[in-house]
């Protein structure tokens, strides 16, 4: 009969340990557990992503919101101004009319008296006393016509130069409220820098020459003609008031009531730029808390690249830019009212106010 060797018996504690080293079970749920931890970290990874894209978006939509409607109003201020020019160029060019008729009245006055003079009073004389009496009257009309039109034209002028002042003030105030409706996340906005808009007097004889007089050199001799007893006399007088209209038109560009662009500015300089900057408050704080879960609370390494790019990260800017939409000559462009507002790709000057830290060093930014 064959012989069994009996089992040697362990130690208890020995055979414990053999059994708990052999034992898998529960290291499915260790794994689970940190999968989970890194997937919630995934998760609001990706959520903060999300987040961050609309915020951007929203951001950025305001600063161009912005941008582009400040363009529109400082087009629309132009506009007035232009509209402005062409009110005192016809209220100049009606008191022009009416000097010139006079001349032209005193010129036929004076032919008919030199006239009745060398003809010993056989011609001339009544007609020399006719138009005397004719520019007399239209003297006391043109008086009471210049007094109107210089008040008027003062007006016009001074009205022009509140609009040059206060428009870009206008404009900050739809940036603000543009900024109000995109609120949150936008938490403020403002346009900088706040210049007048690029408008100055007119010191040229160039609106007298070419607005004032040619209307009313057309119009002096025809209301002599109509207002008058009509003779050879006062034919005379009616083409010599087409001069007399160009020599009186001078005087009111002598009075500076007239705007022109600035001398120095070029179309699309500076001088035509809005720059719009909004400020928000972004959400990665928030989600750096919650990726924090997945990174056991460990913070990123600070660089001075990152804190600019967080600062950055409060701000959105866009640029607009308003513009006469001809090609007119530039002695034209505050004489139509055809400027126009337009988005721009965002440039920043050497001179520019910068509020945001570390951006001033970037040498070229675009955002569009």
């Amino acid at each position: 009969m064959e012989e069994r060797a009996l089992p040697v018996p362990h130690p208890p504690g020995r055979a414990r340990g053999g059994r708990l080293g052999r034992d898998q079970r529960g290291a499915t749920m260790v794994i689970g557990i940190f999968m989970a931890i890194v997937m919630v970290g995934m998760l609001y990874f990706v959520w903060g992503i999300g987040e961050a894209i609309v915020y951007r978006q929203e951001m950025q939509d305001a600063s161009d919101a912005a941008a582009y409607d400040s363009a529109v109003i400082e087009a629309r201020g132009m506009n007035l101004i232009a509209l402005l020019n062409v009110i005192m160029a016809a209220g100049a060019s009606v008191e022009t009319t009416f000097d010139a008729m006079v001349s032209g009245l005193g010129v036929a006055t004076a032919v008919a008296t030199i006239v009745c003079i060398a003809t010993e009073g056989e011609e001339g004389c009544d007609e020399a006393e006719t138009h005397g009496e004719e520019a007399a009257d239209m003297e006391d009309t043109r008086s009471d016509v210049e007094d109107d039109m210089e008040d008027i034209l003062d007006l016009a002028a001074d009205a022009a130069d509140v609009i040059k002042m206060a428009y870009p003030y206008i404009a900050l105030s739809r940036v603000e409220d543009i900024a109000s409706e995109y609120h949150p996340p936008v938490s403020r906005g403002f346009i900088l820098p706040i210049n007048d808009l690029p408008v100055e007097d007119d010191d040229s004889d160039w609106p007298c020459d070419e607005k004032v007089a040619p209307f009313a050199s057309t119009m002096a001799p025809i209301g002599t003609l109509l207002c008058c007893d009509i003779d050879i006399y006062l034919l005379v007088g009616a083409v010599s008031s087409m001069g007399f209209a160009y020599s009186a038109a001078d005087d009111w560009c002598d009075e500076g009531y007239f705007k022109r662009v600035l001398e120095d500015a070029e179309m699309g300089d500076d001088n035509f730029h809005v720059r719009a900057w909004m400020e928000g408050v972004h959400p990665f704080g928030t989600n750096a808390e919650r990726v924090g879960v997945a990174t056991w609370g460990e913070d990123a390494p600070s660089s001075s690249g990152a804190d600019m790019l967080e600062e950055l990260g409060h701000w959105s800017f866009a640029q607009g830019e308003f513009y006469f939409d001809d090609d007119m000559d530039r002695e034209e462009w505050l004489w139509h009212m055809m400027w126009r507002g337009r988005l721009r790709r965002f440039r920043l000057s050497s001179s520019d106010e910068v509020p945001i830290s570390g951006l001033s060093e970037v040498s070229d930014v675009v955002v569009h």
